[in-house]
């Protein structure tokens, strides 16, 4: 229209409001260099993905006719461009790679991805849809789970359910595992060769993401929706959903019972309700980091990476995918210590799931036991007590035995459980030899052999023990009436199976295993405060603005990519600041590295993060001083 300005016009370009700040819709507007996407492009083809992509690409079209344009942004434009923008800790939203490819690349990056000779407008959703479906075409290498990226109906949902092949789902499962952990290599093999390690001691834990529409289905039974229908009437109450592969995770880990509003067909009426706000519609995703082998040890001395992740539906697969990352793990080369984990995989897992693949991969576990149902006796083999996975000489004192009930119960503290358990352990059976090719140990009773810990009436103290050696006494009153093999016989045989769910790599309850569980477990703890937090976010839907759990996978690899990468960083500038911090320190005559300090809060006991806390019951009222009543008023 005559008279006004156009957008062009300079008077729109004033001060801040630059001309590429106006064009491109963003006050992101520095210039990604060709050296940036060499950068790039040289980590992403060394970490093999771009090859694996290739593979997979060819095997779905193999018997299927060759057809369609050639893609105008390739699997490695498409990838560097995100590694680009998480550098600078950027979101990786679809317009952000699309503001990139349009306005944010030099020439010499645009030659360098291969898109210089592409159209350049003033039509963004042309870029935008490209990127889109440049990313979109890696995800379906492994997205089992196509729907409409829409609400959808009950109806509609029970069609796309009956679709799903689970030997597909593995599949798709396998592939995304494989994506994400090829890129986490290639971080790790970044690192400098002095602190690079072989031999990894690992932990395991799992991190909720929450699904970027909170929009869930009916209430299931055996897979199947139980739709609620309008009282009075036979028309079912619509209800839509979006993300079918998210469950419901409780806010509050301790919440048992999910059903919000369970009801009779008689009538109708809801007869348990509960509130939909305790819980949230969520993704699972399970990360592995090494931690250190020696929990005494410089944690400083190497960054702590993530070592495996993967994504799932909450409790779904939790065993499967922690054994398909170790097993990934171990096929890159790498000699694992150990394993440790909390009470959702010792406890929450079943032997098949968990405990026996993991030994059979001859992976150590490090973990806690349950409280109301694995600790004290549970069970025996030859006469030995299998006591939270230990065998021990039937004739221990029952306090022994029961010292983790006992501490549970609260009948003693933890200092006294300590004493209990380092007394316990003389009366732990030894090994004699093993294991054999099937995984049979030989244990013999701790009063035979030169090594015996304990004196009881029915062994006789072999020669070749120390005489002035101080041994625990098995007493006359706790010796069995009936005698069984591990009283008879020189040794017994403790199979695999045996006490498989409690079995572990260290003595529970010993100051090695709280050590070292605690260090560990503060480790995965920590870092998931990391990639919480951090310039990831992965806890926020709002930084993951893509439906479904294939894309969700795709955005969980490139965002744990990031993470193990700013580690690396951040490793690398403290080990380059050191030495100036050293003598900065030392010219001011102070130690050349800072004490530790104990914090205030554990220094003078203020914290209640303890096991060993008990809650005071409390009133509003002081039980002492003056019980008169108060005066009447007037």
């Amino acid at each position: 229209m005559t008279g006004e300005s156009s957008f062009h016009d300079e008077e729109f370009f004033n001060g801040i409001y630059t001309a590429d700040r106006i064009i491109s819709g963003s006050t992101k507007t520095t210039k990604f260099r060709g050296a940036d996407a060499r950068e790039w492009m040289t980590f992403l083809r060394s970490s093999g993905v771009i090859e694996l992509l290739a593979t997979w690409r060819a095997e779905d079209r193999q018997k299927k006719a060759p057809g369609g344009a050639k893609a105008k942004i390739d699997d490695l434009a498409i990838l560097t461009v995100v590694m680009m923008l998480l550098s600078e800790q950027s979101m990786i939203f679809v317009r952000e790679m699309g503001r990139v490819f349009e306005h944010r690349l030099d020439d010499e990056a645009r030659r360098e991805l291969g898109i210089a000779h592409l159209y350049d407008n003033d039509k963004p959703n042309d870029w935008y849809f490209l990127a889109w479906r440049a990313m979109h075409r890696i995800i379906d290498l492994w997205d089992a789970w196509p729907a409409p990226r829409r609400l959808l109906t009950h109806e509609e949902r029970s069609s796309l359910d009956a679709l799903r092949d689970k030997n597909i789902e593995r599949r798709a499962h396998e592939r995304s595992m494989t994506f994400t952990n090829t890129l986490l290599e290639a971080t790790a093999q970044n690192l400098p060769r002095a602190v690079r390690r072989q031999r990894l001691a690992l932990s395991v834990d799992q991190t909720v993401l929450r699904a970027p529409s909170q929009k869930n289905r009916w209430p299931r039974e055996n897979g199947v929706e139980q739709p609620m229908f309008i009282a009075g009437t036979d028309q079912e109450q619509p209800k839509y959903a979006m993300e079918l592969e998210a469950d419901l995770y409780p806010i509050d880990k301790g919440e048992k019972e999910r059903v919000f509003s369970k009801h009779t067909k008689e009538d109708g009426k809801a007869s348990v309700k509960q509130a939909r706000s305790r819980w949230l519609l969520a993704y699972t995703a399970n990360l592995i980091i090494d931690v250190n082998e020696d929990p005494s040890g410089d944690p400083t001395e190497a960054p702590q990476l993530i070592r495996g992740a993967s994504l799932t539906t909450p409790n779904k697969g939790i065993g499967f995918h922690t054994v398909e990352l170790v097993k990934n793990i171990q096929e890159r080369g790498y000699d694992i210590a150990r394993l440790s984990s909390d009470l959702g995989y010792s406890a929450g897992l079943t032997m098949e799931d968990f405990h026996r693949p993991m030994r059979e991969l001859g992976v150590g576990l490090v973990f806690d036991y349950n409280r109301a149902n694995q600790t004290g006796v549970r069970g025996q083999v030859g006469g030995a007590k299998l006591v939270e996975g230990g065998q021990f000489c039937p004739g221990t004192p029952k306090r022994l035995l029961d010292a983790t009930v006992r501490r549970n119960n609260k009948e003693i503290d933890n200092v006294e459980w300590s004493q209990q358990i380092d007394e316990r352990d003389a009366y732990r059976l030894h090994k004699k030899e093993g294991p054999d090719a099937n995984g049979n140990v030989k244990m013999r009773c701790p009063a035979l052999g030169p090594s015996a810990t304990v004196e009881c009436p029915l062994r006789q103290l072999d020669k070749r023990a120390s005489p002035d050696k101080e041994r625990r006494q098995v007493l006359q009153g706790n010796v069995p009436k009936q005698k069984d093999k591990v009283c008879c016989q020189t040794s017994i045989t403790v199979r695999p199976e045996d006490g498989e769910k409690m079995n572990q790599m260290l003595p529970y309850g010993s100051k090695e295993w709280s050590k070292t569980y605690r260090r560990d477990r503060n480790s995965i703890e920590s870092f998931n405060a990391f990639i919480k937090t951090g310039p990831e976010r992965i806890a926020d839907s709002s930084a993951r603005r893509l439906r479904g759990l294939a894309a969700q996978q795709f955005l969980l690899a490139m965002l744990a990519t990031a993470a193990n990468i700013r580690k690396i960083v951040t490793f690398l500038a403290a080990k380059h600041r050191a030495p100036k911090d050293r003598d900065r320190r030392v010219a001011k005559g102070l130690t050349p590295t800072p004490a530790r300090r104990t914090r205030r809060r554990d220094a003078e006991g203020m914290s209640n993060y303890r096991a060993d806390y008990v809650r005071p019951e409390l009133s509003p009222f002081p039980t002492s001083g003056p019980a008169d009543d108060p005066p009447p008023r007037t």
